[in-house]
């Protein structure tokens, strides 16, 4: 070997290493098997002063075959070639140059063609134009092939010149992989161990891209004197193949990171031969190997585990240790927690606030003097729920623990639009308000008190002056408060009101509309029940803007949904006003009376049949228009269909007419009322 192909093998770093160990070697030998390989040893002196003994084997034309060293790090060649085996390397080469190859004119009987040729040497614009031609270094009159061509060259060649293993005579599906899963830094490495899976021994795989690599180009791999075959994909049982895959999902996430320069900190400064999972790698892993209850050497579980805390008292206040040590890592769609041997999985959301828990304890005991640890149990213990178990013999801390409130809240309006608020705790029998005094010696759960307060200050605004109260003025604001405050408070604890503030939200209106035909006019009859006619050209304006509430004249507010589109577009379809309607009726222009086809008869005035023959869509559900008096000429056909002489109505209510209103008119059955 030359010391271009060693620079290769060791890497520059190592190389440059080797070259200073090469005044170390104390005692050196070379023996030169029946198979033409050469086997060199040699002891070299360590950075202190140990010795370690070296060997490297060489073909007899230079090319490596391996090497090992019982140093630390190549660890008698389970770790990566080392300096020691560097600088044996070096003095094998200067002492056994390569032998230079023969030109074709120093070979008997060959000459080169120099028949006119110009014997003069090559100007600089010719060697510039080769260059740019060939895109080629020349120096002097010969070219000389670059560095990275000439690595790629020899490691061809090198792999040429090896053995090329029998594949059919290899057994398929024997090689087998165990993961191993090591937290570092606030991360998950996961590093390999493979084996012929005959119960021989595991051997650590030294570095994960570099193994699927081999699997990929098919190369025969050494791990020790007992394992070493092709690694191709058939000789990889099932199961390690799907681990193989995950595995090149994150070292091509991995490289792709590295591309951009955005390598993520601390990748490189994990345990040796591992590599960092990502979220998505980890979740996948776990679920590769879930059906068999142990990944990674940890056993697998499902949900919270049962959390030890231990109480005792030191000066000030008391001190708090958490068992068992856990971790917390995140994954992309589950949290896990790690102890000793046990790996938890757990929906991300139902652990969210319990890992800062245990991360910040993490087998530590942390002091808390008797002013925090009253926070400590408001705030901390209620998120770890039935999941703690608290051992304290003395009560130092179970008597810290406050009643769980119930929460009351009080709304009141007066005729301004101005609405107040003010919460109240119950605790047991006593009871903490606003301007009340508190009982003495109450332990309070100040964590639901803060967030009640929290809750009443987004939809309204403390008053100046009086602590605890809060107020609210404006239609947008007051709307707000009805449409997502209320319920928002019901969901946190219970709502008292008084009559003026349940007065504020108006009911929906009830308005029927009857529909007559005289002649070529249609004939509309209004119904508004209860509500205020005189209001109605406002609400139907308030419609037309698409306001989300309208304010009746007695201050209430009228919520504008979907239940009142269809009168809406009966507004917009048939021009209505409030002069139209004042008497309750509108007629309606004889273009679009065409909208409707039908005929009456039995004497009848075409009023529109409605209860079991027709149904009219109001906001507030379906309304029926009053019976009239039967039919004086019963039908004779028991088919359902009328006969003559009864109102037979053809009509639909057409989409763009009156989508809301009327659906469908049907014929009228012998047992049903016809309408005069």
């Amino acid at each position: 070997m030359d010391a271009q192909e060693i620079r290769a093998l060791l890497g520059k770093s190592i190389f440059e290493r080797a070259q200073k160990y090469r005044k170390r070697i104390l005692q050196s030998s070379c023996t030169t098997n029946e198979d033409g390989v050469r086997h060199l040893t040699a002891l070299v002196q360590g950075s202190g002063p140990d010795c370690y003994y070296t060997q490297v084997w060489l073909r007899e034309n230079g090319s490596f075959v391996s090497a090992s060293c019982d140093c630390p790090y190549n660890q008698n060649g389970d770790g990566t070639y080392c300096k020691h085996i560097g600088a044996l390397l070096l003095q094998d080469a200067e002492k056994n140059p390569p032998a230079p190859e023969k030109k074709p004119e120093s070979i008997p009987g060959v000459q080169r063609g120099v028949a006119g040729l110009s014997t003069e040497p090559r100007k600089d614009s010719y060697s510039a134009g080769l260059d740019m031609l060939f895109g080629r270094k020349w120096r002097g009159e010969e070219p000389e092939t670059d560095y990275e061509a000439q690595l790629l060259l020899k490691r061809y060649q090198r792999e040429d010149a090896q053995p090329q293993p029998q594949n059919a005579a290899q057994r398929t599906g024997f090689a087998l992989l165990e993961p191993e899963l090591t937290p570092h830094n606030g991360r998950i490495w996961l590093r390999l161990r493979v084996s012929d899976g005959i119960g021989g021994r595991q051997y650590l795989v030294k570095s994960i891209p570099q193994f699927l690599d081999a699997i990929e180009q098919g190369e025969s791999v050494s791990y020790g004197k007992s394992l070493a075959f092709v690694h191709r994909w058939d000789a990889f049982a099932p199961d390690a193949q799907q681990l193989l895959r995950l595995l090149r999902r994150q070292v091509s996430a991995r490289q792709a990171f590295e591309a951009e320069g955005t390598m993520r900190s601390g990748w490189d400064k994990g345990p040796a031969g591992g590599l960092p999972l990502t979220g998505e790698g980890l979740d996948a892993l776990v679920e590769l190997y879930a059906a068999e209850g142990v990944v990674g050497g940890y056993t697998l579980k499902e949900g919270l585990p049962v959390i030890s805390l231990k109480v005792e008292r030191r000066k000030g206040g008391v001190q708090l240790s958490c068992t068992p040590a856990l971790s917390g890592v995140q994954g992309l769609d589950y949290a896990y927690l790690l102890g000793e041997s046990t790996l938890w999985r757990m929906q991300r959301e139902e652990c969210r606030r319990v890992l800062p828990v245990l991360d910040t304890f993490g087998g530590r005991s942390l002091f808390f003097t008797s002013a925090d640890a009253a926070a400590f149990c408001s705030y901390v213990l209620p998120e770890l729920g039935n999941r703690v178990n608290i051992v304290d013999p003395d009560r130092l801390l179970l008597n810290q623990i406050p009643l769980e409130p119930v929460v009351q809240f009080y709304l009141d309006a007066d005729r301004g639009l101005t609405v107040t608020a003010y919460p109240v705790f119950l605790y047991g029998e006593d009871r903490v308000a606003p301007g009340e005094p508190v009982p003495p010696d109450l332990l309070r759960d100040a964590r639901t008190e803060n967030r009640a307060k929290r809750l009443l200050e987004t939809y309204l605004e403390p008053e100046t002056g009086k602590p605890g109260h809060y107020s609210i003025s404006g239609e947008e604001a007051l709307f707000q408060l009805l449409e997502e405050g209320i319920p928002a408070l019901l969901a946190m604890g219970e709502v008292y009101q008084t009559d003026a503030f349940r007065n504020l939200q108006a009911a929906p209106p009830k308005i029927s509309v009857g529909v007559s035909v005289h002649g070529s006019v249609l004939d509309l009859e209004v119904d508004t029940g209860a509500f205020p006619v005189e209001e109605l050209r406002e609400l139907l304006q308030s419609l037309h803007q698409k306001k989300r509430y309208h304010r009746l004249r007695d201050g209430s507010l009228l919520r504008l949904d979907d239940s009142l589109e269809g009168l809406d577009e009966l507004n917009d379809t048939l021009e209505l006003s409030g002069a139209k309607l004042k008497d309750c009726r509108s007629t309606v222009p004889p273009r679009w009376t065409g909208r409707f086809r039908g005929r009456t008869a039995c004497g009848s005035t075409g009023t529109m049949p409605s209860g079991a023959s027709a149904a009219a869509s109001t906001p507030c559900g379906t309304a029926s228009i009053p019976r009239r008096s039967p039919c004086k000429r019963p039908c004779a056909n028991t088919s359902g269909m009328a006969t003559a002489g009864c109102a037979h109505w053809m009509a639909t209510a057409w989409a763009a007419f009156w989508p809301m209103i009327w659906v469908w008119a049907r014929p009228c059955r012998c047992s049903a009322t016809c309408w005069p």
